[in-house]
């Protein structure tokens, strides 16, 4: 076996330095690195939470007034659910049916005041005073179900389209003859009663 001499030792030791040196420098460039891109993603997960953020404040400010509208939509419910009833239906059929809503709603009050159980003098009824006695066969109309709400708006924006239909479009003409029929000699003021109606209720540029 040899044996190493003094200046052997002192070449290994120093070949060994080297080594460590290398190793350590490397570790430190290394740890140096993934520090800095550790680093870059904190950045980057710090401006994506300031932009929810700000996001966020940018919604509240949008909503602030939010609960007061909540309030004050459930304090006209509660003091008259049934004509709130009325202005759901009267704005998802006009939806269905292509009506101006503000003309649906002149149309109800000027024909039962808003009242669903309105009788007229010849038997018509509800909010858009259906007449049984001529429509019920046509439209093959349910009875029973003439007096609510929904079905009764539905059957009357059915029976006022048809009446459009015929006319061509021809709004003050298809007004009259829902309220008189076919009649020559009828009530010539209603469409202008109805027409003036519909704007009165319309909110106007302004007012918002």
């Amino acid at each position: 076996m040899r044996i190493l001499t003094k200046k052997k030792w002192f070449w290994v030791g120093a070949l060994l330095l080297v080594l460590g040196n290398l190793y350590f420098s490397f570790q430190f460039y290394r740890y140096r690195s993934l520090y800095r891109s550790t680093s870059g993603v904190q950045q980057s997960l710090v401006f994506e939470f300031d932009r929810m953020a700000l996001r966020t404040m940018k919604i509240q400010e949008r909503i602030e007034h939010l609960p007061f509208f909540q309030f004050v939509e459930y304090a006209n419910r509660r003091r008259s659910p049934i004509f709130h009833q009325i202005l759901d239906s009267v704005y998802r059929h006009a939806n269905k049916y292509d009506l101006d809503p503000y003309l649906l709603l002149s149309l109800i009050y000027h024909e039962s005041g808003f009242n669903p159980q309105a009788i007229s003098v010849s038997g018509a009824c509800g909010l858009m005073q259906v007449n049984l006695s001529v429509w019920k066969d046509f439209l093959q109309l349910e009875e029973e179900k003439i007096f609510e709400v929904d079905y009764n708006i539905d059957v009357g924006c059915r029976i006022f389209q048809r009446y459009l239909t015929e006319t061509e479009g021809d709004l003050e003409r298809a007004l009259y003859m829902y309220n008189n029929g076919y009649m020559e000699n009828g009530n010539v003021a209603y469409p202008d009663m109805v027409l003036k109606g519909k704007f009165i209720l319309k909110p106007t540029a302004s007012a918002g």
